[in-house]
């Protein structure tokens, strides 16, 4: 395959995950250094969509990953950055 035909590597997505913790909840991303804590969970999952589409605004790809009260899975949305 010729230079020219190859497609440029993917940029990376940062990741942002929603989780129980003791007395609430927490939006923990792979960019971010401390996690952001909430005692709803809807409050955690609106901030954790809120953080992720301001990223997809700048351009970078996000993944929001929301846990239910056993740390279980229950959603996941990807936000693609504008070019």
């Amino acid at each position: 395959m010729a230079p020219d035909d190859e497609t440029p590597p993917a940029k990376p997505t940062n990741v942002v995950v929603v989780s129980p913790i003791l007395g609430g909840w927490s939006v923990a991303s792979s960019f971010c250094g401390e996690p952001l804590y909430f005692y709803s969970g809807a409050q955690a999952e609106a901030n954790a969509r809120r953080l992720a589409l301001t990223l997809a605004n700048s351009g970078r790809d996000a993944h929001v990953i929301v846990n239910d009260r056993r740390n279980t899975q229950i959603g996941t949305v990807c936000y693609f950055g504008s070019d």
